[in-house]
């Protein structure tokens, strides 16, 4: 990414933190070191190498041996040729600490299988060694006459198809070079990476998307219906994870790696849930917001709550509808799990519709360990962020500050990254 609009973020919010980036472009490098430079993070260190000749790097560096708790490869894996991927997972196996998590993004199949249509025929008509413009214009064309082609085909692979085509005629000239011209853009299957990793050491640990390493397909059924080993992996985890994608598939995945015992100790899933007693000690906070400007949290009627990717939940418990409206009116700051049950029990106690139960003496206990179970599935639905430390994302002021890392990324992109390291 350009300016390093991943790290230095993370660089600028955590400066006890020691960054190393990569790139094989000596001029992504460059950018990235002068921003670093000109905004004074002295965490983050930049250096030009392929990831092929990783190890003769370290080697000339005296750091053959360099641990890292975390190592991130996003944007990289299905666009480069097998021995680059190779790399990765040599490179994640050898220079991970014994507790340390890989992060690695990558197109999935299905959902792939349509823009993999849409390369190949492009190949079919396209010419590689023209002018990169050219090659763009030629498949805007490409995607016009598969729009006029399939809009009265009534088939379910017309369908599939047009719905692909139509999104890739939104997208900007950059993401078609990326995505469609690219040498290489290949899909993968969830079961497909895991397996890939276990040949380095590695194990799935689950996805970044809580709601997508929650298993919704019936593990007891996977465990008696299927035969494991005949697919490569003892995992019953990985094979349900395989079955939500061929039934609800999405199109791009960022999956969490780690050695075998780190995984089998930290994996969340449904038989072995998210504890409520380590929510307890967690931070939370929610896009949710009540669709009536006058909510009534304190009897037991039905209020609908919405977000801003346009899901609609509806909760008629007292003390669930106080914990998102209080939640609604400081986001995006977040509240610790002690903090929210007071200011539950504050709101109930001077409502005069309020249950009794719930204004007891012991209601801030009563009110923790009802709340935390369904904290734990609005987070596993993606609906609220629970947090290890608190964030220093605070409520909108009137007249926000804007960050200098957000301010030079806006001036030489055109878009900043905020501090849910969101692209705005």
């Amino acid at each position: 990414m350009p300016l390093a609009s991943n790290l230095l973020p993370l660089a600028s919010q955590f400066p006890g933190v020691k960054f190393v980036g990569v790139d094989s472009s000596s001029a992504q490098i460059a950018q990235a070191q002068d921003c670093a430079q000109s905004l004074q993070i002295g965490n983050a260190e930049f250096y030009q190498v392929d990831i092929l000749h990783w190890n003769e790097f370290n080697i000339m560096q005296g750091e053959h041996n360099t641990k890292f708790d975390y190592i991130f490869c996003h944007g990289l894996y299905s666009w480069v040729a097998e021995p680059v991927r190779r790399a990765i997972w040599d490179i994640a196996s050898t220079h991970l600490t014994e507790n340390g998590v890989l992060y690695l993004s990558y197109n999935t199949l299905p959902p792939n299988i349509w823009r993999e249509t849409v390369r190949r025929a492009m190949r079919l008509i396209g010419e590689p060694t023209s002018a990169i413009n050219a090659q763009v214009r030629s498949l805007r064309e490409l995607l016009h006459y598969f729009a006029d082609n399939l809009s009265d085909d009534p088939r379910p692979y017309a369908r599939e198809l047009k719905s692909e085509v139509l999104q890739l005629q939104k997208q900007s000239d950059s993401f078609l070079i990326h995505e469609i011209l690219a040498a290489h853009g290949e899909g993968f299957y969830v079961l497909d990476i895991a397996e890939k990793a276990r040949e380095y050491g590695l194990s799935y640990l689950g996805d970044a998307w809580p709601s997508r390493s929650r298993c919704l397909t019936d593990l007891d059924f996977v465990k008696n219906q299927t035969e494991p080993r005949s697919l490569g992996t003892d995992d019953a985890h990985e094979i349900s994870e395989q079955i939500r994608d061929l039934i609800s598939p999405v199109s791009f995945r960022s999956s969490l790696f780690a050695f075998k015992e780190v995984c089998a100790e930290n994996r969340v899933a449904d038989d072995n849930p998210l504890d409520p007693h380590t929510v307890e000690k967690m931070y939370v906070a929610s896009s949710l917001v009540p669709v009536s400007d006058s909510p009534r949290c304190a009897d037991s009627s039905c209020e609908d709550f919405s977000d801003p990717r346009g899901y609609y939940l509806t909760f008629s418990d007292p003390v669930l509808k106080s914990a998102i409206t209080e939640l609604a009116a400081l986001w995006p700051e977040a509240l610790s799990i002690a903090e929210l049950k007071a200011r539950v029990h504050k709101l109930l106690e001077t409502s005069e519709n309020a249950p009794a139960e719930q204004i007891s003496e012991d209601a801030p206990i009563s009110i923790t360990e009802n709340l935390e179970h369904t904290l734990i599935e609005l987070f596993q639905q993606n609906l609220v962020d629970l947090y290890l430390e608190r964030p220093r994302i605070k409520t909108r002021p009137e007249h926000p500050r804007v960050l200098p890392i957000a301010r030079q990324q806006f001036s030489r992109l055109g878009w900043a990254t905020n501090l849910r390291h969101e692209y705005q």
